[in-house]
């Protein structure tokens, strides 16, 4: 079983969206975990989409990591998958997970953007205070991507991990509201001497 996990704080446009090609795309067992970050937002018009989406109301909004966090406490798939509310799965990434040796703890999933160009924030070297004063953190990307079994960090925008690897992790620091909390999840994973794919 996959678990997917999404944060919501005032998306549900963008849900009513995400949530279909997610069910569409993914294959086998799944469940969806949708965490509302206390945004006042009902959600149960997309809850009730298919008996494997629920959603969680979170009291209070602490933030992407924690409201992932909350998710995972209750997810009991093998990997976790954490998305972005405005992300659509365009192709199942299942037989990828499960064609992964067990040196990979992370797999980051490739965003593409409306004109079908890539991202450009989705991995790279452990940031310095160079690459975030010149920008360089942000890098664009060749048509077709080159794939890499050895970045240094995967964005959170599309990311599985392995749900036992994660819980022993503790999971994200929430201390980090938004930004950055996937970099240092991805430098735990590879102290933990776990491999990154993209």
């Amino acid at each position: 079983m996959i678990s997917c996990i999404i944060v919501n704080y005032n998306s549900k446009r963008y849900l009513e969206k995400c949530i279909p090609a997610l069910l569409i795309h993914i294959s086998g067992d799944k469940e969806v975990i949708i965490v509302d970050n206390s945004s006042g937002e009902d959600l149960s018009e997309i809850a009730s989409i298919d008996p494997c989406v629920r959603v969680i109301y979170h009291d209070q909004n602490n933030g992407f990591g924690s409201g992932i966090n909350r998710g995972a406490q209750e997810a009991q798939g093998e990997w976790l998958l954490f998305m972005n509310p405005d992300a659509q799965v365009l192709a199942d990434p299942v037989p990828v997970l499960q064609s992964v040796d067990t040196s990979v703890g992370l797999v980051g999933l490739c965003l593409i953007k409306n004109d079908d160009t890539v991202q450009a924030y989705q991995l790279g070297a452990t940031p310095t205070p160079w690459t975030m004063l010149s920008g360089s953190l942000k890098r664009q990307w060749p048509d077709p991507v080159p794939h890499t079994s050895s970045p240094e960090w995967i964005g959170g925008g599309a990311m599985a991990v392995r749900r036992e690897l994660f819980q022993k992790l503790g999971g994200f620091d929430d201390r980090y509201f938004m930004y950055f909390e996937d970099i240092d999840l991805c430098m735990r994973v590879r102290q933990r001497g776990y491999n990154l794919l993209w």
